[in-house]
């Protein structure tokens, strides 16, 4: 049994059955005219001889009509774009220069919360964060060290930098203001390299001769970091640890 078609609009049977129409053609009242099937778009374009005609177009996806019959989509409306595409009539970035990534269709500049691509964030905590060329880059702040891919606190065994250690024997040391200081103990004189036991010759700092610094020093000790005389040479006399010139009494 025949099926019953419509042939003033049915463009397999356009005004009769099995008078179909050319491609790009629809049935209007039974006559084939030009017209373009949903979604696409009837637009008049001119071919390389000069002459005009009407084509269909998907202005959903097509880079030469795209939103629009004739509106060209290529990398100059998306600046600073290598690659571009038509989508949902709308002229989108595929591809970004160096040093932009793709963001809703448009290629915008790195930054330390999109570095390298969309969402990548630079956030190293106690650091200065910045992205070079989509690399994450960071300096860690002022009473910080660098551990790798961390920042932590200055303290007396990473100063400044890890493994940089402050310790100093026979001495109380700390990390200050991204230096080592330390003070001697009790006993002991600071030299070029740490803290060095006090003696007689070097009494509360190197080269301090107790015996060069009182002339009339014969035996002693080195207390405190002073020179204590407990014997003095011939012309002179012991006076609160001290050797100072004898004078005899005027006759």
């Amino acid at each position: 049994m025949a099926s019953e078609v419509n042939t003033r609009t049915d463009r397999m049977h356009c005004g009769g059955c099995r008078a179909e129409c050319d491609d790009n053609f629809l049935c209007f009242g039974g006559v084939c005219a030009f017209g373009c099937i949903e979604p696409l778009v009837a637009c008049t374009v001119t071919d390389e001889d000069g002459e005009t005609h009407n084509a269909c177009y998907n202005t959903l996806s097509d880079v030469n009509h795209c939103g629009a019959c004739g509106k060209i989509c290529d990398t100059t409306k998306r600046k600073n774009s290598l690659a571009v595409t038509c989508k949902l009539k709308e002229c989108v970035a595929t591809t970004c220069e160096p040093g932009y990534y793709i963001d809703g269709g448009f290629c915008k500049d790195y930054d330390e919360l999109n570095c390298g691509s969309k969402g990548k964030k630079c956030v190293v905590a106690n650091a200065d964060n910045y992205c070079e060329k989509g690399n994450c880059f960071f300096s860690c702040k002022r009473g910080f060290y660098q551990d790798e891919t961390r920042c932590l606190p200055n303290n007396s065994k990473n100063c400044a930098r890890k493994a940089n250690s402050c310790e100093v024997a026979n001495a109380e040391y700390e990390c200050e203001a991204e230096r080592c200081i330390y003070t001697c103990h009790t006993g002991y004189h600071r030299t070029e390299n740490g803290c060095a036991l006090d003696t007689k010759s070097s009494c509360g700092g190197v080269s301090v001769d107790c015996q060069k610094l009182m002339p009339g020093w014969e035996e002693g000790e080195c207390t405190d970091r002073r020179c204590v005389a407990t014997k003095c040479k011939k012309g002179y006399k012991l006076q609160d640890g001290k050797c100072v010139v004898f004078l005899p009494p005027p006759e």
